[in-house]
């Protein structure tokens, strides 16, 4: 739940919109906020590359909302490979090599491009 209160979080959802979401109070989606602040930022990704995995071609497999995209993203990611990554707007090798590493550390990878 952690991760998911950080990436609705993290595309500029508030606090009541995240407990909604997911089905927790307020004080407790920020309470979980603030405790993730904490932790070092290279363990999430960047908000445009959220954007992109959670409004990506993909993002489907996740479900039709963005709450039920958030606890799928690593199998959205993991539907890519690298080049169908770099066919998304704004995504360079910088974005796809960000990606890979969040999915190492979750035991994950990119599709093979074969």
């Amino acid at each position: 739940m952690r991760e998911e209160v950080t990436i609705l979080h993290t595309i500029g959802l508030d606090y009541a919109a995240i407990g909604r979401a997911l089905g927790i109070s307020a004080e407790d989606a920020r309470a979980l906020c603030q405790s993730l602040r904490e932790r070092a930022l290279r363990r999430h990704l960047t908000r445009r590359t959220l954007n992109t995995l959670l409004q990506g071609r993909p993002a489907y497999i996740g479900g039709k909302t963005i709450s039920r995209r958030a606890k799928h993203l690593v199998e959205i990611a993991s539907a890519y490979t690298p080049d169908k990554l770099l066919c998304e707007p704004r995504v360079g090798q910088v974005t796809v090599t960000e990606i890979q590493l969040w999915l190492e550390k979750r035991d994950a990878s990119l599709r093979s491009p074969y």
